[in-house]
C-alpha cells in the first residue's frame, strides 16, 4: 500500500489517538507528554476519501471540534491524561466516544476491584 502523510493544525496539541467512523476520522488531541492542558475530540469528515497528501488548516474549518473532554484540577491535573478513544454505535443510531486515561486519577480507582477503572462516555452529535 501507498502510505499519504497529513499535517493538522491542532493548536499546538498532539495526536493521543485515532478512531474511524464509516469515512470520518475522530482525533483525540491533547498536551504532549506529561504536561497538563485541555483535551478535545476532532471529527475529520470523510477523512479515508482523501487520496491526496494534505495540510489541514483550522482556518479551512475542514476539522470539526465535536467535544472538549473535561480535565481536573489538583490531583487530577497531574494524572488523569486523556489517552485512548473507542467509539460506540448506538442500536438506535448514534455514536458515543469511551475515553481512557493515563495514570488514572484516583477517583477512577475502584478499590474493591484494582483491576478496573472508571471510564468516560460522552454521547456524540
Amino acid at each position: 500500500g501507498v502510505i499519504k502523510k497529513h499535517f493538522l493544525q491542532l493548536g499546538g496539541l498532539g495526536i493521543r489517538d485515532l478512531a474511524i467512523s464509516g469515512k470520518d476520522l475522530y482525533i483525540l488531541a491533547g498536551p504532549t507528554m506529561e504536561l497538563d492542558g485541555p483535551v478535545f475530540l476532532y471529527r475529520w469528515p470523510k477523512a479515508l476519501d482523501n487520496t491526496v497528501e494534505a495540510m489541514i488548516w483550522q482556518s479551512n474549518n475542514i476539522l470539526e471540534m465535536v467535544l472538549a473532554v473535561p480535565f481536573g484540577e489538583g490531583e487530577s491535573a497531574s494524572r488523569d491524561h486523556a489517552e485512548g478513544i473507542a467509539l460506540i454505535a448506538k442500536p438506535g443510531g448514534g455514536l458515543e466516544v469511551m475515553i481512557c486515561y493515563d495514570s488514572p486519577a484516583s477517583t477512577r480507582l475502584i478499590p474493591e476491584h484494582p483491576e478496573q477503572v472508571l471510564v468516560d462516555v460522552f454521547q456524540l452529535g
